[in-house]
C-alpha cells in the first residue's frame, strides 16, 4: 500500500511512515528490526525476501486449475555459470542461480601513504558490474573428467587385474570415451560412478576458466556498490571511490537460451542486440559520511501526470467531475504515520525527486548523475 500511495500525485505538503512496512516484515519474521537500521542494502535484502517468501506461499496456495496469475518479482533475475577445463577442455551445463540485486565491488583505493593530497580514484559502473559477469581462472579445479582420466590410468597400469577391475577399466574406458566425444556440455557426477572395492578415485586438479552471466534479466534491476573495505593499520573503512554511472546502460546477457538462439540463427529485432537488454535509470540511492554512520539520500525519477482532454459535453462535464473527486480522494486519503512535510514546487520540467528523510526538493538530470561519489544502491528498470 505504500508503494501505491507514493505513486499518487501529492496535492497536499504529506509525507508517508515507513513504520507500517516494518511492522509487517516483523510479523513476518516474528523479530524485532532495530530503528536505527544502518544499511540499506541489508534491509532491502530484508524486503526482497520478504517478497520472494510471499511470492512461493502465494503459488502453493493457488491450485493448477484456479485461473489466477501471480505476477512475476520485478527484481528477481538468474545468473548462469559455466566452468571450462583447460586440460581436457570439459564443459559443464550451466548452473542457474536466482538474484533480486547484483552486488559488486567498488575499486580498491591506494594505501594512505601513497595518496597524493588531490588524488581520486575513479571508475565506471559498467567495470564494476564486469567484475562480477566475466570470466575468472580457477587454478585448482577438480575436473571430474580429469579425475576420471587419471583413475582409469592408474587402473590401465595395474600389472595382473582380476575380474572385478578389468571390468571397471572397461566401463571406464567407455565412459571417458563418450564424454570426450560429446558435443554439448556434459554433466559428470563421480559419486554415481561405482567402484570396485579398495578402488579410490585418483583425484587431479587442474586449471579451469569460470565464466559468469545473466541469463534472465529482471525488469528491475538494483545493483549494489560494496564501498565496505579493511585496511591494515586503519580498520573497516568506506571506499569513496567515485563512480560515474549513465541514465542509459546496455547489459551484456548469456547463458543456455542465448547460445540456442545463436545456434539457430533466431531472427531479431533490428532495435533489439541479441545477448544485450537496455535499462534505464530510476531510482539512486545515495550515502555520504563514514561506515559506521551516515546519511542516506534517495533520488527518484518523477513520474508526470497526463491529464485527458475534456469537451464541454454533458459527459465531459461528468467525467470532469468524476476527476475532481479522484482528486478530492486522493488529497484526503492521509493513513496514520502520515505528517506535514515541505514539499518544493517545481516546474514541469524537473524530472527528478531529492528525497531527503521528509524534506523533497525538485533537482534536474545532471545532478542526480553527478553523485558518483556516494552512489550506494542504483534501479534500472528494462525498457522496452
Amino acid at each position: 500500500m505504500i508503494v501505491i500511495a507514493l505513486n499518487k500525485p501529492a496535492r497536499k505538503e504529506k509525507t508517508r511512515s515507513v513504520e507500517p512496512v516494518i511492522l509487517a516484515l516483523e510479523t513476518m519474521y516474528k523479530k524485532r528490526i532495530s530503528r536505527s537500521q544502518q544499511d540499506s542494502q541489508e534491509f532491502l535484502h530484508l524486503i526482497h525476501e520478504a517478497l520472494s517468501l510471499e511470492d512461493t506461499n502465494i503459488k502453493k496456495s493457488v491450485s493448477e486449475n484456479e485461473q489466477f496469475a501471480v505476477p512475476p518479482n520485478p527484481f528477481e533475475g538468474e545468473l548462469s555459470t559455466q566452468i571450462r577445463c583447460q586440460r581436457c577442455n570439459l564443459l559443464t551445463p550451466w548452473k542457474k542461480e536466482a538474484f533480486t540485486e547484483l552486488s559488486v565491488a567498488v575499486p580498491a583505493k591506494v594505501p594512505r601513504t601513497y595518496v597524493h593530497a588531490n588524488f581520486q580514484w575513479s571508475c565506471n559502473l559498467l567495470e564494476c558490474l564486469s567484475s562480477t559477469l566475466t570470466t575468472d581462472s580457477i587454478p585448482d579445479y577438480a575436473c571430474p573428467l580429469c579425475t576420471l582420466q587419471n583413475t582409469l590410468l592408474a587402473l590401465e597400469v595395474t600389472p595382473t587385474k582380476p575380474a572385478p577391475l578389468l571390468l571397471a577399466t572397461s566401463r571406464l574406458r567407455a565412459m571417458t570415451t563418450q564424454f570426450m566425444s560429446s558435443p554439448t556440455p556434459v554433466n559428470i557426477d563421480l559419486d554415481t560412478i561405482l567402484l570396485p572395492t579398495g578402488v579410490p578415485w585418483k583425484h587431479i586438479k587442474v586449471p579451469a576458466i569460470k565464466k559468469t552471466v545473466i541469463s534472465k534479466p529482471p525488469r528491475v534491476l538494483a545493483i549494489h556498490l560494496v564501498r565496505s573495505m579493511y585496511e591494515r593499520g586503519y580498520g573497516a573503512g568506506r571506499n569513496s571511490c567515485e563512480v560515474s554511472f549513465d541514465e542509459d546502460i546496455s547489459v551484456p546477457i548469456g547463458g543456455e537460451e542465448v547460445e540456442a538462439a545463436e545456434r539457430e540463427e533466431a531472427v531479431v529485432d533490428d532495435e533489439k542486440v541479441l545477448g544485450e537488454e537496455k535499462y534505464r535509470l530510476m531510482s539512486l540511492v545515495t550515502h555520504k559520511g563514514y561506515h559506521d554512520n551516515g546519511h542516506y539520500i534517495c533520488y527518484r525519477r518523477r513520474k508526470r501526470e497526463r491529464r485527458a482532454k475534456v469537451g464541454s459535453g454533458l459527459a465531459e462535464k461528468e467525467q470532469l467531475a468524476n476527476l475532481e473527486v479522484v482528486k478530492e480522494e486522493i488529497d484526503d486519503d492521509v493513513p496514520v504515520g502520515v505528517e506535514s512535510a515541505p514539499i518544493e514546487q517545481v516546474d514541469s520540467r524537473t524530472r527528478w525527486w531529492e528525497i531527503s528523510d521528509e524534506v523533497v526538493t525538485g533537482v534536474d538530470k545532471s545532478e542526480v548523475l553527478s553523485k558518483r561519489k556516494g552512489a550506494y544502491i542504483l534501479f534500472y528498470e528494462r525498457t522496452l
